[in-house]
């Protein structure tokens, strides 16, 4: 069987050209959940960590048949003067059964040290009403969906590193 490639998971922050100019991600955690998964809106949060920033990548399904949610976006809260959202990318258009991302981007005070931090976050988006073929019916209204909070921990920005002789390494240590 061919070997399956492992996909950076950061080649989705790199293919947008404001998130790319951030510089290089050095560590992305797995995708945490922040909504029940049998919720009308499912909702992953993937952190990209980056040397003054954290990109929060945000997957968002769209389980609702009869609305397409426009110009979703999620907003983040909290930082505690560490962390400060800093820019927004929009996912234009989710329609039903698609799964897009949206991302808030963070800027790090690299004068301050690490600690773990709490954030809020609240999925927004405009609904637009359609019909079983997708055609809009001429409804929107804006709406405002709560998420789990999640948390920026030290460990995230501590790099992996791998030791493949691991009792030299510790000798060398002393």
């Amino acid at each position: 069987a061919p070997k399956k490639e492992k996909i950076d998971p950061a080649s989705v922050v790199y293919a947008i050209p404001e998130l790319a100019s951030l510089g290089r991600v050095f560590r992305s955690s797995s995708p945490v959940p922040l909504t029940e998964s049998e919720t009308e809106y499912v909702v992953t949060c993937i952190k990209h960590i980056l040397p003054d920033h954290v990109v929060l990548q945000f997957t968002v399904q769209n389980t609702i048949d009869d609305q397409r949610l426009d110009n979703v976006t999620v907003a983040v809260e909290g930082g505690d003067c560490l962390f400060e959202a800093t820019g927004e990318i929009s996912a234009p258009s989710i329609s039903y059964g698609e799964t897009k991302n949206c991302f808030t981007v963070l800027q790090r005070d690299v004068n301050q040290a690490m600690s773990p931090t709490t954030f809020t976050c609240e999925l927004r988006f405009t609904v637009v009403s359609v019909d079983s073929s997708g055609d809009e019916l001429g409804d929107s209204y804006e709406e405002e969906y709560p998420l789990e909070d999640f948390e920026i921990s030290t460990a995230n920005f501590m790099a992996k590193v791998g030791v493949s002789d691991f009792r030299r390494s510790w000798e060398q240590v002393g």
